[in-house]
Formats: structure tokens, sequence, C-alpha cells
């Protein structure tokens, strides 16, 4: 059981290490970035235009920065919050994750989602 279980986490390393080797984390210039649990819970990256998530297992949304009003959470059952991106009264973009990454997600989304807001 324990050497299937060795076989499991070293095939996940390798696959995530290919992963990062073909760009998919690469960021855009100027974006800025939220890594959740270092590479093992994704990244979310807000650039000038665009409101984006990508997961390690190929789990990711995309949504124009413009059409963002604010970022809700949803609590779940066992530890577990849905992070919501709303935009004119629709749900653009929904994420399940454990509470403490979805509530600092929604803190990093809304400081500088306000920060940006407060510039135009």
């Amino acid at each position: 059981m324990g050497f299937i279980f060795f076989l499991a986490i070293a095939a996940f390393l390798l696959w995530l290490a290919f992963r990062s080797s073909k760009g998919y984390w690469e960021v855009p210039e100027g974006a800025e970035v939220l890594w959740l649990a270092g590479k093992l819970g994704g990244q979310i990256v807000l650039s000038d235009q665009f409101l984006e998530y990508r997961g390690p297992a190929g789990e990711k949304f995309k949504v124009l920065r413009s059409q963002v009003d604010t970022v809700v959470l949803d609590a779940k059952g066992a530890g577990q919050a849905t992070l919501k991106i709303i935009g004119k009264g629709t749900t653009l973009a929904s994420v399940t994750w454990p509470r403490s990454w979805a509530e600092k997600a929604q803190a990093w989304m809304l400081q500088r989602l306000e920060t940006a807001a407060a510039k135009d």
C-alpha cells in the first residue's frame, strides 16, 4: 500500500514538472500572481485585461477584469468554500477550495480590484 502511494506521489510530481516545462505557469509581464500552497494549489493571475486561475490538475477559469464586480465566498461543509467571481449579477466563474485558500484568494482579489478602481 505504501509503495503504491509513493508511486502515485512520484507520478504527480513528474507530471507537475512536465507541465511547468511547457510554460503552463508563465505569467504575462506586469501581472500580479497569488500562489495557493505553492504549485500544488495553483495560481491566480491578475493582469491588465484578465483575472484567471490555473490549477495543478488543469482546472482553470479566465474572465475579463472589466466585468468583475466582486468576489464572494459560499461556505461548504468539511472546511470547504466556493469562491465565486460575480459580474453584473451573474456568476462568471467559481471554484471550490479549502476555506483558508478561498479566504486568502478573496482578500487578495478584492484588494487589487479596489486599488485598480480607485486609480480609474
